[in-house]
């Protein structure tokens, strides 16, 4: 398990995970979109959810207050030493029924995913072994009030060492 924060104004960019996540929303409202013309997801506090592997999305923090989400993520062995999240340059509309959504999950690689004219996303390497041309978790998040970037890795991401519940209520 482990804990993911989100400042008011953050976003994050199209991505996909490898395995299945569940998540749970602890604090904050957490907003949605998959594209393809598909209504935005809208995540309270005390609302779970679930991503089957593959499903493209990204999310934002459009409230005043930080989003903070308990994961949980099963990740295939190849990836394990890798980001849960793989970034993609958008959705996969054609022939999705109008949920964003890979083909096949990209397989594993020396050096991480590889790019396949399908799917085309951004290889997942180690954060501490960056290749060129690659974006790890260096990526950038864009804080929407002031226009300010900084780096993905910035966003607040606690290794969880015990269950926790999620009340709704706000601490």
């Amino acid at each position: 398990m482990f804990q993911v924060t989100f400042a008011p104004g953050e976003s994050f960019p199209w991505h996909f995970h490898p395995g299945p996540i569940w998540g749970v929303i602890v604090s904050g409202t957490l907003t949605e979109d998959e594209g393809c013309g598909t209504a935005l997801n809208v995540y309270p506090a005390g609302s779970a959810f679930s991503e089957t592997p593959g499903r493209v999305h990204r999310v934002f923090n459009y409230g005043t207050e930080p989003v903070v989400i308990n994961f949980a993520a099963v990740l295939p062995p190849c990836y394990a030493n890798y980001n849960n999240a793989i970034f993609v340059d958008g959705p996969r509309c054609e022939g999705t029924s109008g949920r964003s959504h890979l083909e096949e999950i990209p397989p594993c690689v020396s050096g991480g995913a590889s790019a396949t004219s399908k799917t085309k996303p951004v290889a997942a390497v180690p954060s501490s072994q960056p290749e060129s041309g690659t974006r790890t978790q260096e990526q950038r998040v864009t804080t929407q009030k002031t226009g300010e970037q900084r780096a993905v890795s910035d966003i607040k991401k606690t290794t969880l060492s015990a269950p926790v519940e999620a009340t709704g209520e706000k601490s």
